[in-house]
């Protein structure tokens, strides 16, 4: 899974999850070992023991709703960016349009248009930025 490298909090949980793993393989290849070599009670021996594998599955709960959280808010990061733009263009559009002009102008409002005057179509734009900004 690619994360990016300036989120500090994902970096050191993937390390952590990263050291977990070497430490539960060398566990491994010594219980294999000492297997092989027929020492008494090696059978036996437990991998992880409950307290390293419990902090093991909080990592992996704390990683996964980290993610999922990482993931909302780089979609609503998304969206602003694209309603900012959208914002831009209806103004640069907008602001060709002569201010005494009698050319109609549409705003959307629910599933309709509405015929709307030029400065009230402005007067929007201006309220939906400074909502767009204070949300962020």
């Amino acid at each position: 899974m690619a994360i990016e490298a300036d989120n500090n909090q994902l970096v050191k949980l993937q390390r952590q999850i990263k050291a977990r793993k070497a430490s539960s393989k060398r566990a491994k290849s010594l219980a294999k070992s000492a297997s092989a070599a027929g020492e008494p009670g090696a059978g036996g021996l437990n991998l992880m023991d409950s307290s390293v594998s419990k902090e093991v599955a909080d990592l992996q709960q704390q990683f996964v709703s980290t993610s999922k959280e990482y993931q909302q808010v780089r979609a609503k990061i998304s969206y602003q960016q694209r309603e900012r733009k959208s914002n831009e263009i209806t103004k640069r559009e907008m602001e060709k349009l002569p201010a005494s002009s009698d050319s109609k102008t549409y705003m959307c409002v629910g599933k309709m248009y509405m015929l709307t005057s030029r400065d009230d179509v402005m007067s929007q734009q201006v309220c939906s930025r400074v909502m767009t900004r204070s949300a962020s």
